[in-house]
């Protein structure tokens, strides 16, 4: 290959990378709006529903009624996160966890 077609090939390549950069940037600044449930399943909520943007006016008020639902919904950058703290006996999250699971049955 020559020299000049090497440097095609490296151009083509950069404008490859530079167009996925702001499609990548975008989803990751999606995601980063976007926030998961992951408390027990209720009735109007399910375990690992995933609200855009905003909770449901029908979720918050939900909220309204048991508080212990906002401390289970986490940004999904932070699911594994709150998935451990949920786990572990005395945080928080396991006792919102704990407290919906119980007031269910």
């Amino acid at each position: 290959m020559t020299e000049s077609q090497e440097a095609a090939s490296r151009e083509v390549l950069d404008k490859a990378k530079r167009r996925k950069q702001p499609q990548k940037r975008a989803r990751q600044r999606r995601s980063s709006r976007s926030v998961i449930y992951i408390g027990p399943n209720l009735r109007g909520l399910a375990q690992y529903t995933v609200f855009r943007d905003e909770v449901p006016p029908p979720v918050r008020q939900m909220i309204d009624k048991q508080p212990e639902i906002r401390r289970l919904i986490v940004s999904i950058s932070q699911i594994g996160a709150a998935a451990e703290r949920m786990e572990r006996t005395g945080t928080l999250e396991n006792k919102a966890y704990h407290q919906l699971r119980k007031d269910v049955k």
